[in-house]
């Protein structure tokens, strides 16, 4: 950027409280006294002045617009009310139009990132004003980018040696959970942290057991065991372990032995060494497993090596598997769970006028078809007659810009745009018409964690009542599959999630989820219950499962053959397949699973009728 000698700029903020206004005003006079010709609203507005007008100058007319981020600010950006919902308009349309992002600088001034920044800025450097008083650093830092001044990069040096710490974690568990264990050793690895594993070396047939005893006495800083049905027994493994309890207790090491339960246990079975102990508990999820196990060695201040790093893991892996290992030159197809788009081919650029005394925000939800609004413009598939009298009194479209969707996508329609951002545009609106699809379903709507939509079946759903829904199946037979069942005295509900990607092609990456109720209809409240649940009534679902009850999902929403048409505007149809995308592989790859399978596929596996939740049954007959 070059050097300017005044550079104008517009702060942007909400009236969260007193003592906020207070410091945005004195953020503002202390650049106005360093050369920095700030704009501020409670200066450059008088009584009665038009806010309207003053936002759309001061985000156009000024150099850089500098918008201080605090939850207040987020949500009304992100729900576009007010002044900050109208601001928040008019800047990301300057982004789309003009692609000048680096004109907009956010300054996060309360809590975290996540919590303050609107959606559009998320992805955006920010500068951290938090802190009483905010770091001189800080300032400086703002200071020097708005003059063109920033600090470079210093002259490369010559790298250092490497450090080696001495101390180690020593994995151990009995041969039938070596999986586990080398899985464990890896992560901890990319962690960062120094392992000592037999499983790592690639003849551990060598390691006696007085070179295991010797490796836990002078390398240890931590002895990791892994707990299962099978170590739990094994004479081999629980005499090791003994050595490790005598020379915790003799050099009086606190912590020294750390039990990693794999499988469930009852206490009462447990080996005397490790009865009354707290084991961190891998058996409800190897990712919270190792969460618990990383937040305990930062707790204790396990030391880490610098030469244990990712490209250390993947040097350990190759030198220990083969990767011709169960590969067989037999072509394979993939199916994964992208359900391919067909786009309009057209998207509408909607030019508004609004009445300059109502700043009212209007609610993209109220109108009839997907439309995204971004300053004065909004974004749609549907043309400017499915707007009529649909936009309020104070608002109405002057001209509109039709626009063929892969010019759009491309950026190329006679302005400078940003490309990300029309990417935006679409997958908000393909998102928006896929919400609105459901409210026309028998489906039911549940907010998940981490606050997206899912659409869940409800009990009795299907025409029949018998909660069954018909589908081909990927060998092209017809099959069915339970869509909601009943597991003692509760419901389970199958439900998908559903968000648009355009890359490498566009789709609807569908997720499934499995809910409960007591009623067949509402959801039970508490996430962990519905986690718990989750993990135990589906422990017997594997991939296949999955993958036909969202084939069967899907076939009950189509709306015609292999289809749903998402309603994007008078007769304008986003096409969903119901049909996966499938991926050729030119090689196949068996697992441990698949040659188990192989060796059993005669044998009809018995379920405890407590345990099953339902059957699977293919039809080769007409129904």
């Amino acid at each position: 950027m070059t050097e300017s000698p005044n550079p104008k700029a517009f702060i942007s903020y909400s009236w969260d409280n007193e003592d906020h206004k207070k410091w945005v005003k004195a953020l503002a006079a202390r650049l106005r006294s360093d050369g920095i010709n700030v704009i501020l609203d409670r200066w450059s507005v008088n009584p009665g002045g038009q806010l309207p007008e003053f936002m759309e100058r001061a985000v156009r007319d000024n150099d850089y617009v500098l918008i201080v981020c605090t939850p207040n600010y987020k949500d009304k950006s992100n729900n576009r009310a007010g002044g900050v919902g109208y601001e928040g308009d008019i800047m990301t349309a300057e982004v789309l139009v003009y692609g000048n992002d680096e004109k907009f600088i956010p300054l996060q001034r309360l809590g975290e990132w996540e919590t303050c920044a609107p959606s559009w800025l998320l992805g955006k450097y920010r500068i951290d004003f938090r802190g009483e008083p905010y770091s001189e650093d800080t300032y400086t830092e703002l200071l020097e980018f708005l003059f063109g001044r920033r600090e470079k990069a210093p002259q490369l040096g010559k790298p250092k040696a490497l450090t080696q710490a001495s101390q180690s974690l020593v994995v151990r568990s009995s041969k039938e959970d070596k999986d586990f264990a080398l899985w464990l050793s890896l992560q901890l690895i990319n962690e960062g942290y120094a392992v000592w594993s037999d499983l790592l070396n690639p003849e551990p047939g060598e390691f006696t057991e007085a070179m295991i005893e010797e490796s836990i006495r002078n390398k240890a800083f931590k002895y990791l065991f892994v707990l299962s049905n099978t170590s739990n027994a094994d004479s081999g493994i629980l005499k090791e372990l003994r050595f490790a309890y005598e020379m915790m207790q003799n050099k009086r090491l606190a912590g020294f032995v750390v039990p990693l339960q794999v499988s469930e246990i009852d206490e009462k079975d447990l080996n005397i060494l490790l009865q009354g102990t707290s084991p961190i508990d891998f058996s409800l999820g190897w990712s919270k497993g190792i969460h618990d196990l990383l937040g305990y060695l930062e707790q204790n201040n396990t030391p880490k090596d610098l030469e244990f790093t990712p490209s250390r893991t993947t040097d350990i892996w190759r030198l220990q598997n083969d990767p011709n290992k169960g590969v067989t030159s037999e072509s394979e197809e993939l199916i994964s769970n992208w359900f391919p788009i067909t786009l309009p081919e057209f998207i509408y650029i909607h030019q508004l006028q609004r009445s300059p005394l109502d700043t009212s925000p209007i609610r993209e939800e109220s109108l009839p078809f997907p439309a995204l609004l971004r300053g004065n413009f909004l974004f749609s598939f549907a043309n400017s007659n499915d707007f009529v009298d649909k936009l309020g009194a104070s608002l109405s479209i002057t001209s509109t810009k039709e626009v063929a969707v892969k010019e759009f996508l491309d950026g190329n329609y006679d302005q400078s745009s940003s490309q990300d951002l029309s990417w935006n545009v679409i997958v908000e609106l393909l998102n928006m018409a896929w919400g609105n699809f459901f409210s026309t379903t028998k489906l039911a709507k549940y907010i998940m964690a981490n606050n997206r939509e899912c659409f869940y079946f409800l009990n009795r759903f299907s025409e029949k009542s018998d909660n069954k829904s018909y589908f081909m199946s990927m060998d092209g037979r017809r099959s069915y599959r339970y869509l909601v069942g009943k597991h003692k005295s509760s419901f389970w509900h199958f439900g998908i999630q559903g968000k648009a990607v355009l890359y490498p092609e566009p789709v609807f990456v569908v997720k499934s989820h499995v809910l409960f109720s007591n009623d067949g209809m509402t959801i039970w409240p508490s996430k962990d219950r519905l986690h718990t649940a989750r993990r135990s009534w589906c422990k017997n679902w594997w991939n296949a499962e999955w993958r036909d009850r969202l084939m069967a999902s899907l076939a009950f929403l189509a709306t015609s053959e292999n289809q749903i048409d998402l309603s994007a505007g008078t007769g304008v149809y986003l096409g969903v397949s119901t049909l996966p995308s499938v991926f050729a592989s030119p090689v196949s790859y068996l697992s441990s699973r698949d040659l188990e399978n192989l060796q059993n596929e005669d044998v009809e596996e018995l379920i405890d009728e407590d345990d099953t939740v339902d059957e699977y049954i293919e039809l080769d007959d007409e129904i």
